[in-house]
């Protein structure tokens, strides 16, 4: 879905664009509280975009490529390894402000692990 949004936006077509926002309602708002939350309230809306789009990008890609995010074994290890990796940004006080490109390359450095070396 991610790449016939960017058809539609090569179209400009911009009733499917309100279609989309209109439908996913629920969504848009549960990632801007997310975002609201772990971001203390700061460009919110700039990190709920972000999110909202690397969501929906690797979605596709899963689909397409093959390569598995959504498993129970990676969830697992993604999970725990997020859990250390902000525990030890939020207890470094140079790290803190770049929190949420750490843990951007960490999903994607687990990601690359867990699809090339342990499956």
């Amino acid at each position: 879905m991610f790449y016939e949004a960017l058809v539609h936006l090569g179209a400009l077509d911009l009733g499917w664009f309100i279609n989309l926002v209109i439908g996913n309602l629920f969504w848009l708002f549960a990632f801007y509280a997310i975002m609201f939350y772990f971001m203390g309230g700061k460009r919110t809306l700039y990190f709920t975009i972000l999110f909202a789009l690397i969501m929906w990008a690797f979605s596709d890609l899963e689909v397409l490529a093959g390569l598995f995010w959504t498993s129970a074994a990676f969830l697992l290890l993604y999970y725990v390894t997020k859990l250390a990796v902000v525990a030890f940004i939020e207890s470094t006080p140079k790290l803190n402000k770049y929190l949420v490109i750490i843990a951007t390359l960490e999903f994607y450095i687990l990601f690359l692990i867990f699809n090339f070396l342990l499956r």
